[in-house]
């Protein structure tokens, strides 16, 4: 059980500390909104929750890097540089990866069909999508610090 609570404690510290988790954690949830709304196949669920984990994962495994790197040294090191690029290369390639596969998914007809539908049909999406951006933008830009903490 304590392995658990250290897990969360730790993607809770990457959470406040990385801009990117949060932006990666926004998109998250705008992908699944727009899966529910266009109502994408349990196949395309699938292939959309592993990108998901996977693109998080990653975030979280560049900030361990990076963290691990400057605990190392504060110097610039050819080595501690190549580690930390690298380690954002991969987030990189998968979350290229994953928007390709959004794209795929959800530029089919008949998913780009329901979804347009389903904001004609109930034009209060338009107003959740409005506090869903609103909110995100908050939290990803104004909610922590950077870094340093300030």
């Amino acid at each position: 059980m304590s392995s658990f609570k250290n897990a969360l404690r730790g993607i809770a510290a990457a959470y406040r500390r990385e801009r990117n988790l949060r932006i990666h954690s926004a998109a998250a949830y705008f992908v699944t909104a727009a899966g529910v709304i266009c109502g994408i196949s349990r196949a395309e669920w699938v292939a959309v929750i592993i990108c998901i984990g996977l693109v998080i994962s990653a975030e979280l495994i560049n900030t361990a890097v990076e963290s691990a790197c400057d605990a190392q040294t504060s110097e610039r090191r050819p080595e501690i540089k190549l580690a930390k690029d690298a380690a954002a290369g991969a987030v990189l390639v998968l979350a290229i990866a994953a928007a390709t596969v959004g794209l795929i998914i959800f530029t089919r007809d008949e998913s780009l069909s329901r979804g347009i539908g389903s904001f004609r049909e109930h034009p209060w999406l338009w107003a959740a999508a409005a506090v869903s951006l609103a909110f995100f933008i908050k939290i990803i830009f104004f909610t922590w610090g950077d870094r340093d903490g300030r």
